[in-house]
C-alpha cells in the first residue's frame, strides 16, 4: 500500500515478463521458453492488473518503471510501448522517472529501441 510519510518518493514499479528465448541454467527467475505466442495475453493481463490496482497508488508518485524478467525485449516493441503507456495512465509517475528494461541483444535492433 502506499506510503504515508512526507518524505519525496522512491517508489519504483517492477514489471516481471517471464519469456525468453533460451533458459540460462544460472537463473533463478521464474521464466519460461517457448512461450512468446503468449505474449500479448499476457501484456492484456498486465493492463487488466494495472486497472485493478492503480487507483490504490494514487498517492504515491513512481521514480522509476523496470521490466525484468525473463527478457522483456522478447514481447514486440509495439506491446511494451502499450504496456508503458497503461502504466502511465494508471499511476503516477514521474515526469523524471527512469524507465529501465532487461534486454537480450538478440532481441533488440535500432527500429525497436527507437519505439
Amino acid at each position: 500500500m502506499p506510503s504515508e510519510s512526507a518524505s519525496p518518493s522512491t517508489a519504483g514499479l517492477y514489471v516481471h515478463v517471464p519469456f525468453c528465448l533460451t533458459r540460462c541454467g544460472y537463473c533463478d527467475f521464474n521464466t519460461y521458453e517457448g512461450l512468446d505466442h503468449l505474449s500479448g495475453r499476457y501484456v492484456a493481463a498486465l493492463c487488466v492488473e494495472a486497472e485493478l490496482v492503480g487507483g490504490d497508488w494514487q498517492e504515491e508518485s513512481f521514480v522509476s518503471v523496470f521490466f525484468g524478467g525473463g527478457t522483456p525485449t522478447t514481447l514486440p516493441a509495439t506491446e511494451l510501448v502499450k504496456l508503458l503507456h497503461e502504466l502511465q495512465d494508471r499511476f503516477v509517475i514521474s515526469t523524471e522517472a527512469e524507465v529501465t528494461s532487461e534486454a537480450n541483444p538478440d532481441t533488440v535492433d535500432e527500429p525497436y529501441l527507437a519505439a
